[in-house]
């Protein structure tokens, strides 16, 4: 056995058997590394306002934000982690009922250590698809926004279309996913 850490029983956890597998291969090292769980950050009733229609204009855009405070993770040092944006959804909650009348939604997060926006989504509907009350987008790549995510971020949404002239509301969720590792 290895002498740089104390024996581990195999038998506690799973984790001690991991342990004590990576130690009997004569590394001094400690590295694991795990999948978050997924997670959720919702805005709920974003109020759009009505846009009144433009003779000759067929398609209007309005922009929207929302801050978040990032909770305190405390994280010790030799954590490193990761937390990406994975898909948005972006939901009808009054007002109109399909949200066939997007045809671009766009959203980015800016921290506050950062000046430059980082792309989560930039949906394009140009196929007329019907859509319904819910909007689901996947991010095309895995944003790591925690990397420059230390205390407040703020959410800009554009969405963009045939937008009605009626004041409506929408729900919007970023569904986050990532990975914690620890080297020793």
């Amino acid at each position: 056995m290895n002498d740089c850490f104390p024996r581990l029983s195999a038998s506690r956890t799973p984790l001690a058997l991991a342990v004590t597998l990576l130690l009997g291969t004569g590394a001094c090292t400690l590295s694991v590394e795990a999948e978050a769980p997924d997670f959720e950050i919702t805005q709920h009733d974003i109020a759009i306002s009505g846009i009144p229609p433009i003779p000759g204009v067929t398609e209007l855009s309005t922009h929207l934000n929302f801050s978040q405070k990032l909770p305190d993770l405390n994280l010790p040092n030799g954590f490193n982690s990761s937390v990406e944006a994975a898909k948005i959804d972006f939901k009808a909650t009054s007002g109109v009922t399909d949200l066939s009348f997007l045809h671009m939604l766009r959203v980015t997060v800016t921290t506050g250590n950062s000046t430059k926006p980082l792309q989560i989504i930039d949906y394009k509907n140009t196929q007329g698809t019907t859509v319904g009350d819910t909007l689901t987008v996947v991010s095309p790549e895995a944003v790591n926004i925690l990397k420059e995510w230390k205390d407040t971020a703020v959410f800009d949404i554009d969405v963009g279309g045939a937008l009605p002239p009626a004041a409506w509301t929408a729900d919007i969720t970023v569904h986050l996913g990532g990975t914690v590792s620890y080297k020793y």
